[in-house]
């Protein structure tokens, strides 16, 4: 029966290819072979892809065939449904998307509001999931492009010809009558535009993208202070405030979608956002017949309707605006009409033409005074909102001006936003900050007490007072007026108050930890958090270890302000160790966007580090050396081009050093420590001078000890070692060098003495608890036991994961007679050194 199924699977797989036909009905008209044809399909798609199925990507149930198009959220693939054989679009998110709550939440609930609506003019969802971390929906493949493509189609062609216009309007008519279908549901799209109106190959629209969909089983998931939508397309309730959103809404969308495909020009368009929604709110529609004037009056009366401005005025539902479109198409009168006044007034205004002259001119006088009136209350919200813009603006750009440098213009720019919110405390407060920062402490502080008076909130200058007071070092003022203060309620007092926290003398980690809370509060209340406030969180999540802050400040950061040059450089400092490759490729960034090259250049050399190449790490250090450095810096700049290979390179930057700065011991010490092979004699004497003069002194005597060691003077390296551990008991390259000499010499019980100090610093470290059962092991066998002890405690400490820690135990165990442990013990190292 086996033998009967698959040749008569291949007989229909082979008459489907020859015949030209369809897969999906083929295999709809087979259930019972689809185990067989499914793969014989696939593996014949494979063939005519260069082997693309043997590679192909898999998301749950879905291969993926090829890419069809990738938005700043993800990417959206034609894939095969494998158990159906069924093709579909597969919406994908990013990995850094994935990462983001709001991107998640959206794709779940495009894939909630799909579920629920089954109407021939909606895409439908098939499958929805999460694989490796990624997130998926599978939804209809719909293979004749979008709305939008159309249009553009349309404009390169001149306009439209023959059937054209009737064919967008009756698309328009069937996403009306589905959005009618979607508001039954509960349900509000908040995204209705020509891109998100999809097109089969036979015309067919169906509305798509749902990730903005309001109902009441998904609520919105949008970020504070940010837009969800497209403005062009946007209602003027929506641009308002999204709480009171009515179907009405989705009919406003679809009546600027109506306006394009009509005149092939958007409704409300301008060179920048701010410019759109000024024409949303305040200025008119524009008649459609003055783009086309060949429109019919009928198309041009129900777009003007549907574009009303008062939601009351409007379409009340899709399903009218649907009716009247049907009616115009089918050449019926339709409930829309174009306001006939003005054309009753021209013929007026020609019979009588000077009676009318001041007729008209009261009219107009009288025109004027009744839209004054209605528009006063939207012209003094556009003013407030314009003010309030310029306030944002100047305090942005302060402190941009702050970071360059540019004195006279960043104070120039606060004092402005002060004069636009003349009782601001908080642009009172970036004032007195910018002024410390280019005229010291006691500037600031004057600065606070003369502009204080009528400033709003005392409280806040409270906060000021305090961290301005922190900052000179006049801690008991600080904390004086600290004790003083209320708790901070508004965002920039807990922000003020978190960095008080970060610099107050003698902080703990439980400092540290409100000093996050505080600043990690600020930035969740403030309306549109300010860069500097983010900026500090980074610095606070640092400080405290925080990853999942710093998670969450990076994503901030890239979200509000994607290409300003602090924003990038923070964000890459927040990744310095969750993820140094992605941090070094922000901080690069950084500095094409203009962040200073000291800093974004220090940065990177950190980041080499951490990953450990030590060919970049010496390229980074390189690119350190033209910056302007004090001694501290430029020491560990060289210290990482001897260390990391280029010796030639800190010997003439050593040597630059000692001719610009003539008896600088530390110009001094790296000079001899990279010419010490060359001439270790040399090196050896140069050390021995600085030893008690270097600002580090275990590190010139650690250097000592090397140029001892490289002469053979093994004796005098140890003394040297053992005073350099003196210094400072932990300093590690004394400590490897030391038990390296003291083997070196056979001196076990010294190793054992060494190992035994240094697990006593830090037991939890794995390379001393093991060094510690081998020194045991070897200086006192009746002790077995107790080695055994630290080496299993290795192993604890590696969670298994290293070999060389699991050969020391099967030692020990098998020295023990414990011979099962022993073998245990190597398969488990065996199977590490496999992987």
């Amino acid at each position: 029966m086996t033998d009967e199924r698959l040749a008569r699977a291949l007989e229909i797989f082979l008459g489907c290819q020859e015949a030209g036909g369809d897969r999906a009905a083929t295999l709809a008209a087979h259930p019972d072979l689809v185990d067989l044809l499914v793969p014989l399909f696939d593996g014949d798609a494979g063939a005519g892809d260069d082997g693309e199925a043997e590679h192909a990507t898999t998301f749950g149930d879905h291969r993926i065939v090829r890419e069809i198009g990738c938005g700043g959220a993800g990417v959206v693939y034609e894939a095969v449904q494998r158990s159906l054989g069924r093709r579909v679009a597969l919406k994908v998110l990013g990995e850094a998307a994935g990462a983001n709550a709001t991107q998640v939440a959206r794709l779940r609930r495009e894939a909630l509001a799909l579920a629920q609506l089954q109407h021939p003019n909606i895409v439908r969802v098939h499958d929805v999931g999460e694989t490796g971390g990624r997130h998926w929906l599978a939804m209809d493949l719909v293979d004749g492009g979008t709305l939008a493509d159309r249009i553009a189609t349309l404009r390169a062609q001149g306009g439209h010809r023959g059937a054209s216009l009737r064919e967008v309007v009756e698309v328009v008519a069937a996403i009306a009558d589905a959005l009618e279908h979607v508001h039954r549901s509960g349900v509000l799209h908040r995204d209705v535009k020509p891109s998100n109106i999809l097109l089969r190959g036979d015309g067919t629209p169906l509305l798509s993208d749902f990730g903005l969909a309001r109902s009441d089983a998904a609520p919105t998931v949008t970020a504070v202070g940010v837009i969800a939508g497209t403005p062009q397309y946007m209602s003027p309730e929506h641009l308002t405030g999204g709480a009171s959103l009515t179907p009405a809404s989705d009919v406003f969308s679809l009546g600027a979608t109506l306006f394009e495909v009509a005149t092939l020009c958007r409704a409300f368009d301008g060179g920048s956002t701010e410019v759109v929604l000024q024409q949303i709110l305040l200025q008119p529609v524009p008649d459609p017949r003055r783009l086309q004037p060949s429109l019919p009056r009928d198309l041009a009366a129900i777009t003007c309707r549907a574009l009303e401005k008062d939601p009351a005025r409007r379409y009340h539902a899709a399903g009218e605006l649907a009716a009247d479109l049907r009616a115009f198409l089918d050449l019926r009168p339709v409930r829309a009409r174009l306001p006939s006044a003005p054309r009753r007034l021209w013929r007026w205004l020609r019979r009588e033409p000077l009676r009318a002259a001041l007729a008209a001119a009261l009219a107009v006088l009288a025109v004027f005074a009744v839209v004054a009136a209605a528009q006063l209350p939207d012209l003094r919200e556009a003013a407030a909102a314009r003010a309030a813009r310029e306030y944002e603006d100047a305090l942005t750009r302060g402190w941009t001006l702050r970071w360059s440098g540019d004195r006279d213009r960043c104070l120039a720019e606060f004092r402005r936003a002060g004069a636009l919110q003349p009782h601001s405390a908080e642009a009172l407060a970036h004032l007195c900050f910018a002024t410390r920062a280019f005229d010291g402490d006691d500037a600031a502080l004057v600065v606070l007490e003369h502009d204080r008076a009528g400033v709003d909130d005392q409280q806040l200058l409270q906060v000021t007072s305090t961290l301005l007071l922190r900052m000179a070092g006049r801690h008991a003022d600080a904390a004086a007026g600290a004790d003083a203060a209320a708790e901070p309620r508004t965002a920039t007092a807990l922000w003020l108050a978190g960095t008080a926290d970060m610099i107050a003398p003698g902080g703990d980690a439980a400092m540290a930890r409100r000093a996050l809370e505080r600043i990690s509060l600020a930035v969740r209340l403030s309306p549109a958090p300010r860069l500097p406030m983010v900026v500090q969180w980074t610095a606070a999540a640092i400080v405290v270890g925080d990853d999942d802050a710093l998670r969450e400040a990076h994503r901030t950061l890239l979200q509000l302000w994607p290409e300003h040059p602090q924003a990038l450089y923070h964000a890459a400092r927040a990744l310095q160790q969750l993820d140094p490759a992605r941090a070094i490729e922000l901080c690069r960034r950084a500095r094409e966007r203009g962040m200073s090259e000291p800093e974004t250049r220090w940065l990177e050399l950190g980041l080499w580090s951490r990953i450990g190449d030590d060919e970049q790490i010496a390229a980074a250090a390189r690119a350190c050396l033209p910056c302007t450095w004090d001694d501290a810096r430029r020491s560990i700049v060289l210290n990482s081009l001897i260390g990391h290979g280029d010796v030639g390179g800190a010997e003439a930057a050593a040597a630059e050093w000692l001719q610009r700065s003539p008896g600088n011991v530390r110009a001094q010490f790296f000079l001899a420590r990279a010419s010490a092979d060359a001439d270790p004699a040399r090196a050896l004497d140069v050390f021995v001078d600085l030893a008690d003069r270097f600002p580090d002194p275990p590190v010139a005597l650690h250097a000592l000890a090397s140029a001892q060691r490289a002469l053979g003077q093994h004796a005098a390296a140890v003394a040297s070692l053992r005073r350099a551990i003196a210094a400072r008991s932990d300093h590690g390259p004394a400590h490897v060098m030391l038990v390296e000499l003291l083997e070196q010499q056979g001196d076990a019980d010294g190793v054992l003495a060494e190992w035994q100090r240094w697990v006593a610093l830090f037991p939890e470290d794995v390379a001393a608890q093991a060094g510690l059962a081998i020194a045991l092991a070897k200086v006192e066998p009746s002790r077995l036991t107790e080695a055994l002890a630290a080496a299993l405690r290795a192993d604890e400490l590696a969670s298994g994961s290293m070999p060389e820690v699991l050969d020391i135990c099967a030692e020990l165990h098998e020295s023990l007679g414990e011979v099962t442990s022993a073998a245990a013990c190597r398969a488990r190292a065996a199977t590490l050194r496999a992987r």
